[in-house]
């Protein structure tokens, strides 16, 4: 899953932010959340060494930047005001109701472009669920439910991949526990 490659980094600068009241009070928690992370990393090293186009290769399929520029003069094409305004527009195409709802992934191998992402009981459970969430205590738990459904494009926008699913599939389980909490809303509703 190509989006691991961007996200995964992402989660653990997100999970270092939620849990530094913990790890600043217990400092031997860093170490293991940081392990946790390398650990599954290191089968890649000597991947890399046999390997070495592997990563170019992987830039050049999902297109993030032209592979004749250096890794660091591709990465500073990305910071152009231009291109950071056109990734921020495929990013918010992902929370579009037609997407969502309507018509789905852009791609005929994954949708029939005739239902949308989410069945429709979401089109209510959504916007209730983020409603219950943010109107009760906001527990970190609740705030990585969030972060994660919004930031679940993220890789997908980075690369210029708009309408599709395939390439954002975090964004299922996130919107699924967010409309549980729809679920619970509709019913502390009717049993008030």
């Amino acid at each position: 899953y190509h989006a691991a490659k961007v996200m995964m980094p992402v989660y653990l600068l997100f999970t270092l932010l939620i849990t530094y009241p913990v790890w600043i009070k217990k400092i031997t928690i860093l170490p293991i959340i940081i392990v946790g992370f390398v650990l599954p990393l290191l089968p890649l090293i000597p991947w890399l060494a046999q390997y070495p186009d592997t990563l170019t290769d992987q830039v050049r399929y999902t297109g993030l930047y032209d592979t004749k520029l250096s890794p660091l003069q591709g990465i500073l094409t990305l910071l152009k005001w231009e291109i950071i305004s056109s990734r921020l527009l495929i990013w918010l195409s992902y929370f579009d109701p037609d997407f969502l709802f309507v018509k789905g992934d852009a791609s005929l191998i994954h949708s029939t472009q005739k239902v949308g992402i989410f069945l429709l009981p979401f089109i209510v459970l959504l916007p209730l669920g983020l409603f219950k969430m943010l109107k009760s205590d906001l527990k970190w738990f609740k705030i990585v439910i969030i972060v994660g459904f919004i930031t679940a494009p993220f890789a997908a926008a980075l690369v210029g991949n708009q309408y599709r699913i395939s390439k954002s599939l975090l964004m299922l389980p996130f919107a699924s526990l967010i409309a549980t909490y729809g679920i619970q809303f509709i019913y502390d509703f009717k049993h008030q």
